[in-house]
């Protein structure tokens, strides 16, 4: 029996690792993908439901055919910059992810941590004949978060800036930048002192019928 319990232990853990080892927490249906017609920070506002690591910055190119390296980064809800990097071909350490029932994108791993019950925005910069999509017809995202408005920055600008502007909530605006992300620590913790738990109590009553 015991035996069969650290058996069952193993495959748990097994299983849950890839479930929650990298979740794309946004997804998207519809838009027009086409070149921007100038330098600006696009991106959207999100709430954070319950606290998790960021586990990669991503970018939305469904060919793989987009030879920009974009700058992505998070905000917090006061402004400041919580993590930054580069996003593309031609970053290091980004790589393209052809993903079954998602966008595909490029993603670079990253490690932040963002806090539930906080605001935050995701933006990524853009210039001239980069290709995004705009006005997507609908989006979905994963439960750790909830979706709030697009962002927008000024025009013109030289660099990647915090996308201040809002769009109507109904309207999907453009989506190039999003995040994947990782559990706390302490889902593994929960789990791993759960089974050592059952495995004591199996452990006590086998001892308990030998005497």
């Amino acid at each position: 029996m015991l035996k069969r319990i650290c058996t069952l232990f193993g495959l748990l853990v097994i299983a849950a690792i890839p479930s929650f080892a990298d979740i794309t927490l946004l997804t998207f249906t519809g838009g027009d993908y086409s070149p921007h017609f100038f330098n600006q920070t696009v991106g959207w506002e999100f709430h954070v439901n319950q606290t998790f690591n960021v586990a990669a910055l991503h970018w939305f190119d469904p060919t793989g055919s987009d030879p920009t390296a974009h700058q992505v980064a998070i905000w917090n809800n006061l402004g400041s910059l919580v993590v930054e990097t580069c996003v593309g071909s031609g970053c290091a350490g980004s790589s393209y992810v052809s993903h079954p029932q998602n966008p595909n994108y490029w993603q670079t791993p990253v490690t932040a941590t963002l806090l539930a019950g906080n605001d935050y925005v995701i933006g990524g910069f853009v210039g001239p004949s980069d290709p995004l999509v705009a006005n997507a017809t609908a989006v979905t995202t994963d439960p750790l978060i909830t979706f709030r408005p697009n962002r927008y920055g000024d025009h013109g600008v030289t660099s990647l800036l915090r996308p201040d502007n809002n769009y109507s909530p109904q309207e999907f605006g453009y989506f190039g930048p999003n995040l994947s992300a990782t559990p706390e620590p302490g889902f593994y913790g929960a789990l791993a002192l759960g089974m050592s738990g059952l495995i004591v109590v199996v452990q006590r009553r086998r001892r308990a019928k030998s005497l």
